[in-house]
């Protein structure tokens, strides 16, 4: 009875044993499951994070480039429309004056005719006055 009994403890106590390292086993590899599921959604979550700032960051400077280019486009146009508007009105400025001027002289001249026709019209007659007083005072 003493040699079954201490066969019997023997072998319940290779069960117990068996079963604890069994259950230990169990328990590390589900925590170590669960520890690794954690780190790789960290990590995946980081990936996606930095993945959609550079997204983000790529879409905002396209954004701002199109908004830049805009506006510098703009800007242009509207120095251009200033400086052919400014060179339209010199120029026409410039054809004004020339045919004001040719206008202006045109009229002078014209002017010029007619009073130099007029004075070689009396001009004959103060001859015979003067010739006509001459020839009395003769007599």
């Amino acid at each position: 009875q003493q040699e079954q009994t201490a066969t019997d403890q023997q072998e319940q106590t290779a069960t117990n044993q068996q079963e604890q390292t069994t259950t230990d086993q169990q328990e590390q590899t589900a925590t170590d499951q669960q520890e690794q599921a954690t780190a790789d959604q960290q990590e995946q979550t980081a990936t996606d994070q930095q993945e959609q700032t550079a997204t983000d960051q790529q879409e905002q400077t396209a954004t701002d480039q199109q908004e830049q280019t805009a506006t510098d486009q703009q800007e242009q146009t509207a120095t251009d429309q200033q400086e052919q508007t400014a060179a339209d009105q010199q120029e026409q400025t410039a054809t004004d004056q020339q045919e004001q001027t040719a206008t202006d002289q045109q009229e002078q001249t014209a002017t010029n005719q007619q009073e130099q026709a007029t004075i070689d019209q009396q001009e004959p007659a103060t001859d015979q006055q003067e010739h006509g007083t001459t020839d009395q005072q003769e007599q």
